[in-house]
């Protein structure tokens, strides 16, 4: 018979589960439930369709194992954190990905790596390391607006100066 409290085999003879300690409670005979045994299969006429060659074992469907003892209720995956937590520090994922496609990729890429990481550290329960990853991310969108604006800054002065020098002219 099997445990109703964790679904253990409880072997005969003994008055509880020797895993949790659950009295067992024996069932009367010949009633189907958990410590039944299993029942036997009808004959089936040969030639029917859709029965296989291949034997099966004993309360097996042939499909897969049977779940052993009680199954715990379906528990939903829940991301959100329970109360008393702070709260998730912004990723700067957004401002990552548009200074990378627009301004400058080569420090826009550690922005986007840096930011993905941030709710994954949130999530373990790792909020210093997600606090730290967020300053990490926005630092460096920070570095690629500005070095991008110094770069456009200085292609303008760059152009400005050879058409005032009338190099520009001569093309």
């Amino acid at each position: 018979m099997y445990c109703r409290e964790c679904g253990n085999f409880i072997p005969d003879g003994l008055s509880a589960c020797p895993k949790c300690g659950a009295p067992a409670q024996p069932q009367a005979p010949g009633t189907p439930g958990v410590g039944s045994a299993p029942a036997a299969p009808a004959p089936v006429a040969p030639g029917t369709p859709g029965v296989g060659s291949a034997p099966v074992a004993p309360g097996a469907s042939g499909v897969g194992s049977a779940p052993q003892g009680p199954q715990p209720p379906f528990q939903p995956y829940n991301p959100q954190p329970q109360t008393g937590y702070p709260a998730c520090p912004e990723n700067h994922l957004v401002k990552a990905i548009l200074v990378t496609v627009l301004c400058c990729w080569p420090l826009g890429i550690p922005a986007i790596v840096y930011a993905s990481l941030v709710e994954t550290a949130y999530h373990t329960g790792q909020f210093d390391l997600a606090v730290q990853r967020s300053r990490i991310a926005d630092r460096w969108a920070n570095a690629a607006i500005i070095s991008g604006v110094i770069f456009v800054a200085l292609y303008i002065i760059l152009i400005a100066s050879l058409a005032a020098l009338g190099v520009l002219s001569d093309m």
